[in-house]
């Protein structure tokens, strides 16, 4: 039997577990990187030229299961841009 086959339901809950924190840990990271941009925009924001198109900005943002927390990382995103 190979020992690569887990998922009793100890094993299973464990997982999900582990899931959770690193979901966390990765809608904490899309926030502070939010903030960051937000503060880097506000500190001196370059004069527009004359003339110049208005530019458009793409933001890609992993998300898969992440329900719970993304609203807030576009809302930040959102605010930063």
């Amino acid at each position: 039997m190979p020992a690569s086959i887990p998922l009793s339901g100890e094993s299973a809950a464990s997982a999900s577990r582990q899931a959770d924190i690193a979901a966390a840990d990765l809608a904490g990271a899309l926030h502070d990187t939010a903030r960051r941009m937000r503060d880097s925009l506000s500190a001196s924001p370059p004069a527009p030229r004359e003339g110049a198109e208005p530019v458009a900005v793409a933001v890609v943002i992993p998300c898969f299961n992440e329900a719970a927390a993304i609203g807030g990382v576009i809302g930040d995103f959102r605010a930063a841009l």
